[in-house]
């Protein structure tokens, strides 16, 4: 049995390979563990991996999105009102 430790080691392994896109069955190979075991770690993390996705979609992105829109706004109004000064 693993320490909590450990287990952490193994996902935070997990989550690496994954992110450099190795499948389950080549993490199985690399960390030496079953490729049921590999299945069981690496379904949380990507449900972990799809909230966070969503998360930056809805706050990040969103936030990015309208501080661009405003920019864009206020430089047209700058640009009306010398425009119109001119």
């Amino acid at each position: 049995m693993r320490t909590k430790n450990e287990q952490e080691s193994v996902r935070s392994k997990i989550r690496q390979l994954l992110s450099r896109g190795k499948t389950q069955h080549q993490i199985s190979e690399i960390m030496k563990i079953l490729l049921d075991k590999t299945n069981t770690i690496v379904q949380p993390l990507k449900e972990e991996s799809k909230v966070n996705i969503q998360k930056y979609v809805n706050e990040e992105l969103l936030a990015q999105y309208e501080t661009t829109e405003l920019s864009q706004i206020i430089d047209l109004t700058w640009h009306s009102i010398d425009k119109a000064c001119n």
